[in-house]
């Protein structure tokens, strides 16, 4: 039997060489339920890719700067939390319990609970909020944010990070595999 360490290099060194192969590339699956096309998940590669090039976009004198401020906190919540972009875009201040937040979102109500990193972000968020603001991660017009702006902002975010397709469902993927 070989020591444990030449195991592990070993195990590091294949999963160095499949990853880009894996993930790189979008690809067609016959018997999927989505019409065939495979969805990777985010990595954490992935996303500080994101949040870096959201961070730079957002402090610059770009166009869609105020868009990119207002989805900074909202793609950390994601992240943090795996929800779903509809039960994040319906939050509301009065559904936050501290530790946990209740958000109805296709017809039903969702219990979503919160680490210490997504509750802290919720706490700095409140602090820094309008008092006469309703929604937890308002758009950047102050309003709730569409899905199709959402979807938008992430894409653009994608695209400004340099990284292959990626839908915002992805983030969610990412989770179910770590739970």
């Amino acid at each position: 039997m070989r020591p444990r360490w030449v195991r592990v290099a070993a195990r590091h060194f294949a999963g160095a060489l499949w990853r880009p192969a894996n993930f790189s590339l979008a690809f067609r699956l016959p018997f999927a339920p989505n019409g065939g096309m495979y969805e990777r998940d985010m990595t954490p590669m992935d996303f500080r890719a994101i949040n870096r090039a959201v961070s730079r976009r957002a402090v610059s004198a770009a166009p869609d700067a105020p868009t990119m401020r207002a989805f900074r906190p909202a793609l950390w919540f994601l992240w943090l939390t795996g929800a779903r972009a509809e039960e994040m875009r319906r939050a509301r201040w009065h559904q936050w319990a501290g530790d946990r937040l209740r958000v109805g979102a296709k017809g039903q109500e969702v219990s979503i609970q919160l680490d210490a990193r997504a509750a802290g972000l919720l706490r700095w968020l409140h602090d820094r909020r309008d008092p006469g603001q309703p929604v937890i991660f308002p758009g950047s017009d102050g309003r709730e944010w569409s899905m199709q702006a959402l979807h938008a902002a992430f894409a653009e975010a994608v695209k400004l990070a340099l990284l292959p397709s990626l839908s915002i469902r992805a983030i969610r993927l990412a989770h179910a595999g770590l739970r």
